[in-house]
């Protein structure tokens, strides 16, 4: 299962937006924890830690860039832009899946599944 986690400050509600940037820590892609074989360590959270800088917000650094860092993991996004997302959705993502390949490569595993699937013939009892 994966999962985001958001931190909030506890403010008295108001009209206008408390903040301006949402700051977001990607630590799913292409980091495959698991219960048994790889779980996650205190260790594994160190540039988060770095990053969202707790003892002053104010100067935090984004460690991704499209060109000159395309997989760092933490980022921000304008409030303004978030808001206009479907049902305002906080599932973000931005870093490339290595898993998933290039689209070319996904192509020919898909018409190697259709060759298979079309070659197997199932026999159902009645």
């Amino acid at each position: 299962m994966q999962a985001n986690v958001l931190f909030f400050d506890a403010n008295p509600a108001q009209e206008a937006a408390w903040t301006s940037k949402f700051w977001v820590y990607d630590p799913r892609t292409n980091m495959h924890f698991t219960l048994k074989t790889k779980p996650l360590k205190r260790s594994d959270l160190d540039e988060f830690v770095e990053c969202f800088n707790s003892g002053n917000r104010h100067k935090r650094k984004r460690t991704w860039t499209e060109k000159r860092n395309p997989e760092g993991r933490w980022r921000s996004f304008d409030y303004e832009e978030l808001i206009k997302r479907d049902k305002v959705n906080l599932d973000i993502f931005w870093l490339k899946d290595k898993s998933l390949g290039t689209l070319r490569h996904s192509l020919r595993h898909i018409r190697l599944l259709n060759l298979r699937l079309d070659s197997t013939v199932v026999v159902c009892p009645v």
